[in-house]
């Protein structure tokens, strides 16, 4: 069996599909037996913060704080969004 690593938003993008469409095939593959999914994984997320960050890190545990601490201090700040890899 050969493993590779798929991303729905890479393939959506290099195909100029819609993300569900993707997925929905994928989906469809899995179904058919043509692939098996092993598990998710997340290679990068963006997010805006609509309140300052330590506004929000106030409303979580320490642990969970913490964990959204070191997101926000390695995530990159471009126009309207933040990138972390």
């Amino acid at each position: 069996m050969q493993r590779i690593d798929i991303s729905v938003s890479e393939l959506s993008r290099a195909h100029d599909m819609r993300p569900l469409v993707v997925e929905t095939l994928l989906d469809l593959s899995e179904l058919a037996g043509v692939i098996e999914e092993t598990e998710p994984f997340t290679t990068s997320i963006r997010f805006t913060l609509h309140k300052p960050s330590q506004e929000i890190l106030t409303r979580f545990d320490t642990a969970r704080a913490e964990f959204l601490r070191g997101l926000f201090a390695t995530a990159i700040k471009a126009e309207k969004w933040f990138f972390s890899t």
